[in-house]
């Protein structure tokens, strides 16, 4: 987080990555509480009313919001790209500030019915987790409840597939666009000094009006074509497939009768480890991808900052700032 407060890194697309920074952070610090919970030798009713109606609707809706999170920059970023021209709001980092928490809030909604799932029980005096079976076992109430869950991990499944599908798109456009800006640049051009000076005065006054608009659409179209950018989400793309893949399967699976499966309960916590890991390592993934993430990270980093300054192939490599003398 310290690291995506540089000033490289204050672009509208990196408004995005922070999000997605914070969301995992938020969902590990939670997965971190309920370990500790579990550590109380007698649990207070708010301790497990937290436990049993709250903690999954959190953990899962801040770790998916990551994922959705990913999909709107990507569709921010193919839209910007594949129609250039269309007419953009004047404050776009308020309407991604807005997008975010309206994503936010909805991935909420979206994982509330998970709390019908877990019931309160008290057993001698001492409260503990048990499955809503009563409620959930009835119909149509169980059938509902499995349309449910498959829709919504249908639904991350999606978005991860459209996710890489429009970053090959992306891809292929900026290389495309790449390819005519160089081809423009060896055409020859004409002499400025044939054209007549009238014509040039004309096109100034005539535009002079629009000169901050398209300063600010030149911006932004920048913010979200710039190579690091592309990196970037290729390495977010590819960890969010291997990470989040396997626990849709899962979660899709998942019901009361193989609760006491050890071969489900094996790949389940398989597959929890891999989505755990993908969230922790977004941070690392984000510095191999981005040399202006790894250099943001270092110079906010000072004992790094002190090491790798001096190292010469690495200062290349990232383009390094050398230090002042």
């Amino acid at each position: 987080l310290v690291t995506l407060r540089s000033p490289t890194l204050q672009t509208v697309p990196f408004m995005y990555i922070r999000s997605i920074a914070i969301f995992d952070f938020i969902g590990l610090c939670l997965i971190s509480l309920h370990f500790g919970l579990e550590l109380v030798p007698k649990p207070s009713y708010s301790q497990m009313f937290y436990t049993t109606y709250v903690e999954e609707c959190l953990i899962n809706a801040f770790l998916v919001a990551s994922v959705y999170c990913a999909l709107l920059l990507t569709s921010e970023r193919y839209l910007l790209i594949t129609h250039p021209h269309k007419r953009r709001t004047t404050d776009p980092k308020y309407m991604a500030q807005m997008k975010i928490a309206i994503l936010l809030l909805c991935c909420v909604v979206l994982h509330l019915p998970m709390a019908a799932q877990n019931k309160l029980r008290n057993n001698n005096g001492k409260w503990h987790k048990g499955n809503n079976i009563e409620f959930l076992c009835s119909e149509p109430v169980f059938t509902l409840y499995n349309y449910y869950k498959m829709s919504r991990e249908f639904l991350r499944f999606l978005s991860i597939i459209i996710m890489v599908i429009l970053n090959i798109i992306i891809a292929r456009k900026l290389q495309i666009t790449k390819k005519k800006r160089r081809l423009m640049i060896l055409r020859p051009t004409t002499n400025p000094l044939n054209t007549k000076k009238t014509k040039t005065t004309t096109f100034h006054v005539r535009y002079s009006s629009q000169d901050h608009s398209t300063r600010t659409e030149n911006s932004l179209m920048r913010s979200f074509t710039e190579k690091k950018l592309t990196a970037l989400m290729v390495a977010i793309c590819l960890i969010f497939m291997i990470g989040n893949l396997p626990q849709t399967f899962v979660m899709v699976l998942q019901n009361e009768a193989r609760e006491t499966n050890y071969e489900f309960q094996f790949i389940r916590n398989i597959a929890n480890l891999f989505e755990v890991l993908n969230h922790c390592l977004n941070f690392y993934v984000f510095c191999m991808a981005s040399s202006e993430y790894m250099r943001a990270f270092i110079t906010k980093c000072m004992c790094l900052h002190g090491i790798f300054s001096h190292i010469t192939w690495y200062k290349r490599s990232i383009n390094f700032p050398e230090n002042n003398k």
